[in-house]
């Protein structure tokens, strides 16, 4: 996480699921797999398990682009939506991700909610927070051009 540059709190790992690669496909008979990637989805505090954060997405470099991080993905919405329960309040899956990656969650339907500090239905203020703080963040980190966005599962 931390050579991601990504904010750890909030991690629980029971919240996560992983994705492993086997040494020239042998796991199964070594039981020996290395984990190249992970996400989970948590509850946003203070919203009543109403709202829900994608979040800690993460896979290795050497890795990436071969599917590993669309299958994390879509495996955490698939587990989310799968825990609606009949007659419960709807739920919210949102995530908050650099702009020039939100192309890569729009497959998974999301999509970007263009005022999160306006957005109606309101976020919860402490996703709002992390928004305003994570923006300042990640220009001063990455540069002043870098901008955050939130986003939403919509459609599902």
């Amino acid at each position: 996480m931390r050579d991601a540059r990504m904010n750890p709190t909030f991690l629980n790992p029971q919240n996560f699921i992983v994705a492993e690669q086997g040494s020239q496909g042998k796991e199964k008979e070594t039981g020996s797999a290395t984990v190249v990637g992970f996400g989970q989805v948590r509850p946003v505090a203070g919203a009543n398990e109403h709202v829900w954060e994608l979040a800690s997405v993460y896979v290795l470099p050497a890795a990436r682009e071969q599917g590993v991080g669309s299958q994390i993905v879509s495996k955490l919405v698939q587990n989310f939506c799968n825990t609606d329960k009949e007659g419960a309040s709807p739920r919210r899956l949102v995530l908050l991700t650099l702009a020039d990656t939100a192309s890569f969650y729009i497959p998974h339907s999301f999509g970007v909610v263009p005022d999160p500090v306006q957005a109606q239905p309101p976020l919860p203020p402490i996703l709002v927070l992390e928004f305003l703080a994570g923006s300042v963040v990640a220009r001063l980190s990455r540069g002043l051009g870098t901008k955050l966005v939130v986003m939403e599962l919509v459609g599902k």
